[in-house]
């Protein structure tokens, strides 16, 4: 399995646990889509977080996004 800096990720269900670690609990991003993230980037754990915080930072954004097209900030 994939390693991470210093954290040694063993099996796919650790893997999943640690991605949503680091995408805290503010993430609208759900369990289902973190595991099909990791299976897409073939259980790599780098580039599975990479593509997790450009999702998260895109859906939190549509979120700022009021009808009609003005951001809340």
């Amino acid at each position: 399995m994939a390693k991470l800096g210093f954290v040694n990720v063993n099996n796919e269900e650790e893997a999943e646990q640690f991605l949503c670690s680091m995408l805290g609990d503010d993430c609208d991003l759900s369990m289902v889509v973190v595991r099909d993230v990791l299976c897409q980037c073939g259980y790599d754990v780098d580039t599975a977080l990479d593509v997790l915080l450009d999702l998260s930072s895109s859906t939190s954004s549509s979120h700022n996004q009021l009808n009609d097209g003005y951001y809340v900030r």
